[in-house]
Parts: structure tokens; C-alpha cells; sequence
């Protein structure tokens, strides 16, 4: 016998979870990988008070856009004007923490379109509007989103692989590793997206392509390799056994 769970202690913990396991002490329990590895990159983000900050900016922008069809088709007009892709700022859900990437993603490619919309609702005196564009048009937060864009891709295509529908059990280290070592190489500052952003944001005048900037005195170098030596910490230790599920292939 097994029971497959999303890792929640409602379901598996001793004090309040499932009884199975008490009364048949052979059942195996089986924490969903695909879970497991959210937790790793959601445990990495909520050590940093800059990453937990931003997350947030995130979440204020999904809501201040959500419901309001004069918002959305404004931004949207503003999205075909500036030949940005023509998105809708999308939510991140607690209990599924890749969803980030997704609201992430959005963000970082329509950021231009953001900016110049926030920057025309806050001259018609919208105070939310102003309030949403102080938080995104500075270093601090440009910065993060292009490198989190570069952080979370490998951690993405190595979730997708857990979750396809037949997963070959011995490529699971293969993907394991090949993820740590994608990760490791960020560290180096010289990543798709942050290339870009030197080319982009520039520190020096204060501005992002056309727009005005705050400068915020981040030490984006520090900020990366602490999330990414984090975040391979917690994949190594929550994946210990990727050697076992390799040997176990062969059998299948």
C-alpha cells in the first residue's frame, strides 16, 4: 500500500495527519516531487527579505489589474503601441510556488509597458498607480526580476520533467544535476537575462530604456549567489536518494 501527497502536514504529520500509516506501518508515503521541489525553490525566496519583497510587488500588481477591464485594455493598447507581447499579469498561488515564474515572466516581458502605464495613471492622479510604479521603477526591483528570470528557468524545465506523464526513472539524476549546474553557472553574472539587463538598465544616468529610475545601491552579485547556494542546498537535500532511483530504473 501508498499514499501519494502534496508533503502537508494535514496529510502526513504525526499529530494531525492521516492515520494510515499507523495502522498499516509498511505503507509507503510517497511526498510528490514535484511539490518537494517548489518547497525547495519557496524556502530559498523566504530567506531573502528582497526576494520576499518583491514576490509581493507582484502580487500587488496581479491585484491592482484584476477585475478592472479599463485597466486591462489600457495596458493592453500601451502593449501593442510599444510591440511588447500583449499579457495579463497573472497571480501567484500560494500552494503552487512555480507559478511565480509564470507572473514573473510576465512582468519582465511587458516591463516597458508597465512603466509607461503606471507612469500615465499616476499624472491622472491615481494614487495606487504611483504608489505601484515608486515600487517597480527602481534598481532593486528590475534587477531581481531579470535575475530571478535566469534563477527559476532551470528549476521550471526540471519541474515540468517531474510532472510528465512517463517519466524515465533514469534520467532523474541526469536532470538533477544538469538543473545544480545550470543553477551554478548563473552565479557567474553572465546569463541570459542578466546580459540583458546590463544592456538595459543603466545604473550610471539612472535609467531603464526610457524610463527614469531610482537607484537603490543592491549588491545584485551577493543577492544571486546567496539564493542560488540556498536553492542547491535545499534541492540536494531534499532529492538524497536520485543514485536509488537510478539503480531501481534498470529493474523497470
Amino acid at each position: 500500500m501508498s499514499m501519494g501527497s502534496a508533503g502537508a502536514s494535514a496529510m502526513t504529520g504525526k499529530q494531525n495527519g492521516a492515520m494510515m500509516q499507523c495502522q498499516n506501518p509498511h505503507m509507503v508515503n510517497i511526498h510528490c516531487v514535484a511539490h518537494r521541489l517548489a518547497f525547495c525553490t519557496s524556502q530559498a525566496a523566504s530567506e531573502n527579505s528582497h526576494l520576499q519583497a518583491h514576490q509581493q510587488i507582484l502580487r500587488d500588481l496581479f491585484y491592482y489589474f484584476k477585475g478592472n477591464s479599463k485597466r486591462q485594455s489600457k495596458l493592453k493598447e500601451i502593449q501593442n503601441i510599444l510591440d511588447d507581447p500583449c499579457l495579463t499579469i497573472k497571480e501567484i498561488h500560494s500552494v503552487r510556488w512555480l507559478s511565480y515564474f509564470t507572473a514573473l515572466s510576465t512582468v519582465q516581458r511587458t516591463l516597458d509597458s508597465l512603466l509607461t502605464y503606471l507612469g500615465e495613471a499616476d499624472g491622472n492622479k491615481d494614487p495606487k498607480a504611483a504608489g505601484l510604479r515608486k515600487k517597480i521603477a527602481n534598481e532593486s526591483f528590475i534587477s531581481i526580476t531579470y535575475m530571478m528570470m535566469d534563477a527559476m528557468a532551470p528549476v521550471t524545465i526540471l519541474s515540468q520533467f517531474f510532472q510528465t506523464e512517463n517519466v524515465d526513472l533514469a534520467l532523474v539524476k541526469v536532470k538533477i544535476d544538469l538543473c545544480l549546474s545550470d543553477l551554478e553557472k548563473i552565479k557567474s553574472m553572465e546569463s541570459h537575462h542578466l546580459q540583458a539587463l546590463k544592456e538595459e538598465l543603466d545604473v550610471q544616468t539612472g535609467f531603464f530604456k526610457r524610463h527614469s529610475i531610482k537607484k537603490t545601491n543592491l549588491n545584485l552579485t551577493k543577492l544571486t549567489e546567496e539564493f542560488i547556494d540556498t536553492l542547491k542546498e535545499n534541492i540536494i537535500a531534499r532529492f538524497p536518494s536520485s543514485d536509488l532511483i537510478t539503480h531501481l530504473a534498470s529493474l523497470l
